[in-house]
């Protein structure tokens, strides 16, 4: 894989108090090559970057997360995709990292890694900041507007692909890249996320 482009997705809604610190942890990538692509659920923030690598679209359904990002995907033209929340925080190695698995493994198609939570503990699920995988296999089908929906999303894509660890089409690291920090005003909490 040459000089890959990895499309950062991230929904949000009212979360101006968070998103820009957020965004300062993706501008400070030790890797360079993304573009983040914002779904402003609220439609009403009027967000404006100086960085030409970020696009804000802006919905005001307010339909939630799911919808979000469905309508998200088809903008992106990175070849790996990840799905970045609003509140969280990257870690400076984070699309690094990725990238460098992906790189040295040419038949992988997802990549998961770890988070630190709230409370200290490390966290290796499904979790929308922990996944990475190539943008084909990035279908528009996230649905329902549970908390878990990102655990069934990447679920449903290895099942109905068949993908297993153990056939190399999965990687699980062991390497914590990001923290997740839960803002309890907008997004998820408030708005039908």
């Amino acid at each position: 894989m040459a000089e890959c482009k990895i499309s950062i997705i991230m929904p949000t809604y009212r979360r101006e108090h968070t998103i820009e610190s957020t965004i300062e942890t993706i501008l400070a990538q030790t890797y360079r090559n993304w573009e983040l692509i914002i779904l402003d659920n609220a439609g009403n923030a009027g967000y404006r970057f100086s960085d030409s690598r970020i696009q804000v679209f802006e919905d005001a359904r307010q339909i939630g997360a799911c919808y979000a990002r469905n309508q998200a995907i088809p903008h992106a033209t990175g070849d790996l995709i990840c799905f970045f929340d609003d509140d969280d925080e990257m870690f400076t190695n984070y699309l690094q990292t990725f990238v460098e698995v992906f790189k040295a493994n040419t038949k992988v198609k997802m990549v998961r890694a770890g988070m630190v939570l709230l409370s200290g503990r490390i966290n290796y699920s499904r979790a929308t900041p922990l996944v990475c995988l190539r943008r084909e296999f990035a279908t528009p089908t996230w649905i329902g507007d549970r908390y878990d929906a990102d655990q069934e999303y990447f679920r449903t894509i290895e099942t109905d692909n068949r993908w297993t660890e153990m056939m190399g089409d999965i990687i699980l690291l062991k390497a914590v890249i990001c923290r997740v920090n839960l803002d309890p005003h907008g997004g998820i909490r408030e708005g039908r996320y």
